[in-house]
């Protein structure tokens, strides 16, 4: 603005290229504040949750003559999933100890991308999320979150809000049966645990035996499985196959030969108890 406070063309320009008076404030030039209605707005990230992964899970052409009943369904891009969106989020605890999820007290309260698009997968089997993997240290916990929805096409972010319910334990006990049967249909119980003997034979998978046993009671609190010989000697049995529903938990056990009768061992996670921690994460395609 000239010294003698009058006001030329060049400096109402130069004011203009500055600033613009929107309705909602001062825009700088080259930003824009457009957002569609109902669009999620930016959450705030709950300290040691953050989103690790996202995939988005579009049909693909494959050829086929789409009036034949040769094909089944629509075939995505990747392969070994159903879900067309799909994001993975990482818990990082520094107490510790967690063992895993407690499936039917989590709860997602919101699913949706920055367009307004809301993903929640309605009726969630066993529920919202899916257990992936615990670290070794029982201090990170990831875990995936489903939607058979795409996002909109010109989505930027992704957020998700809710509650995880989680198992947490830090101390262990260990518990012997002695004298067990090993024979399919033979029952006896352990730490509090009535077990079932449901096979005991050649593993299907590879080499070995594979015996398998099943509880009305949930086998996730056992950290470890053997069995004591006569003689003091301790064979590991390592789990491979799980299984759940109905009121009924299985697990199959590998060992490396054939044994009929042995002392029956478990290690249990001793002061197991359940942790609610809430959560709201958001992330665009650079997971930030």
């Amino acid at each position: 603005m000239p010294i003698d406070g009058r006001m030329n063309l060049s400096s109402l320009a130069l004011i203009g290229l500055l600033a613009i008076p929107t309705g909602l404030g001062v825009v700088a030039l080259g930003q824009q504040k457009t957002q569609k209605p109902g669009a999620a707005s930016p959450v705030a990230q709950t300290p040691g949750f953050r989103i690790a992964g996202i995939q988005v899970n579009s049909p693909v052409h494959t050829g086929a003559d789409p009036a034949s009943d040769d094909t089944f369904g629509v075939q995505l891009a990747f392969f070994g999933t159903f879900a067309r969106t799909s994001v993975a989020i990482e818990l990082s605890r520094d107490a510790g100890g967690i063992i895993g999820l407690e499936d039917g007290s989590c709860r997602l309260a919101r699913f949706a991308d920055d367009r307004g698009t809301n993903l929640v997968k309605k009726d969630a089997f066993p529920g919202p999320f899916e257990l992936s993997r615990v670290s070794d240290d029982g201090r990170h916990l990831v875990f995936s979150v489903a939607s058979d929805a795409l996002p909109d096409p010109v989505a930027a972010r992704l957020s998700l809000a809710g509650k995880l319910a989680l198992r947490v334990a830090t101390a262990q006990e260990t518990f012997t049966a002695e004298d067990v049967d090993l024979d399919e249909g033979a029952r006896f119980g352990v730490g509090g645990f009535a077990l079932e003997v449901r096979g005991n034979e050649p593993s299907e998978w590879g080499e070995g035996y594979a015996l398998t046993v099943a509880s009305k009671r949930d086998l996730g609190t056992i950290v470890s499985w053997a069995l004591v010989l006569d003689d003091g000697t301790e064979v590991e049995l390592r789990p491979s196959m799980s299984m759940s529903g109905m009121g009924q938990w299985e697990q199959t056990l590998q060992l490396d030969r054939e044994i009929e009768q042995a002392h029956f061992r478990i290690t249990c996670w001793k002061d197991l108890q359940v942790v609610e921690l809430p959560f709201e994460v958001s992330a665009g395609l650079g997971l930030r």
